[in-house]
């Protein structure tokens, strides 16, 4: 899974090098994890980004991402049919929920013991 991270990075890098962004960045905040972090939107989005990759010269499959893509969004069950409609589901990303919970007691922490930030 590693390897195909550092690959990804490596011709990112290397495609902005070549042909920098010059597009002013969106500032989401927040919005971005609550609006867009569901697995369907995150694998469509990974699709976009592999496809200008290709584009630019960098092929990527995106079946090597699979693992990643599965670690990230477990399944939650497998696969309900009732004639022609069929169901799954899988958990969304809970990354940044542990991360702010973690921040707020990091905080709560530096309060209680007088820390930076205490006021």
């Amino acid at each position: 899974m590693s390897l195909t991270q550092q690959l990804l990075v490596r011709a990112l890098i290397a495609w902005f090098w070549n042909t920098p962004y010059q597009e002013a960045p969106i500032a989401w905040g927040t919005q971005l994890h609550d609006r867009f972090m569901l697995p369907h939107f995150t694998s469509r989005d990974f699709g976009d980004v592999l496809a200008d990759l290709k584009g630019a010269g960098y092929v990527f499959d995106a079946e090597w991402f699979a693992p990643q893509f599965e670690f990230r969004y477990p399944a939650l069950g497998g696969r309900i049919t009732r004639g022609s409609i069929s169901r799954s589901g899988r958990r969304p990303s809970l990354g940044m929920f542990w991360a702010r919970r973690a921040r707020r007691a990091d905080c709560a922490l530096c309060r209680f013991f007088g820390g930076a930030g205490a006021g």
